[in-house]
Parts: C-alpha cells; sequence; structure tokens
C-alpha cells in the first residue's frame, strides 16, 4: 500500500478527542449548541463545566436541611452553594432563547433550595437570593464559614 504524502496528512483536520464531554441531559439541541459555543468561547468555562454546575446545584438543592453542610468548599468532599453564581452567569451569558431553558431546568431546584431555608433580614438585599438564607439547624447564612 503506498504511503500518503504529508502534504495530503496535513491538509486533513485534526483527530477530535474520542471523549465526549458531559452535556445537560435531556436539553434541546438548540440549548445544547448555545452552551458548545459558550463554553469554548468563554475563557472562564471549559466544555462540560454547565452540566457539572447543573448537577452539582441538583444534589446540593436536593439535600434535606439536616443534611445541609458546607465545608471546604471542595466539590467531590463538600457540596457547596457556591455552584450556583456560576450557574446564574452562565444562564446570562447564553442567547435568550437557550438561556431561558436552563432557567426553566434551574427554577425547580431553586424552589426546593428555597422551601427549605429562611430568608436572612440582615442580609443586605443587593446580595444573590442564595446568600441570603437562613439554614434553620445551623443558626446562620450557609455562606458563614
Amino acid at each position: 500500500m503506498p504511503r500518503r504524502r504529508p502534504s495530503a496528512v496535513r491538509a486533513e483536520p485534526p483527530c477530535r478527542s474520542r471523549r465526549r464531554e458531559r452535556q445537560v441531559p435531556g436539553a434541546s439541541p438548540r440549548l445544547l449548541r448555545a452552551l458548545a459555543r459558550l463554553e469554548r468561547e468563554r475563557e472562564w468555562l471549559r466544555p462540560g463545566r454547565t452540566a457539572h454546575l447543573l448537577a452539582a446545584w441538583a444534589s446540593f438543592a436536593r439535600l434535606r436541611h439536616t443534611e445541609v453542610y458546607v465545608g471546604c468548599g471542595i466539590s467531590p468532599c463538600c457540596l457547596d452553594p457556591a455552584d450556583r453564581p456560576d450557574l446564574e452567569r452562565v444562564i446570562r451569558a447564553l442567547p435568550r432563547a437557550a438561556g431561558a431553558e436552563l432557567r426553566r431546568r434551574v427554577a425547580p431546584l431553586d424552589a426546593a433550595y428555597f422551601a427549605r431555608c429562611l430568608t436572612d433580614p440582615g442580609r443586605p438585599g443587593d446580595a444573590d437570593w442564595w446568600r441570603r438564607v437562613l439554614d434553620p439547624d445551623r443558626g446562620g447564612g450557609l455562606d458563614a464559614r
């Protein structure tokens, strides 16, 4: 079998990684395309990061309030509500339709989290709402460490 010329080999596009990045399950093709573009173009995101943020927020939001513990902040070790601001940043950076779809996916998780928390009247009103809550079992804000 004859060997191909080096110029012919270089003319082909590079092989893509066979590793598939984590995707938001059940998302529409429009949302997946918008997320792929955003994760590729923004330096504060990497491919698959939005799916990770959504999964982390879902895990944290679905915990019973007796299980909530904000510890070291390292995701594999301790769940942390600090993933929620990054998720909000992604929602706001997406095009309007894709952002609305992702917000609809996050809304039930936010409601589950908010249902188990008390509002902290001592927190400033301009703070993000997930930081303006009290965990009844800990007696303090979730970001108090």
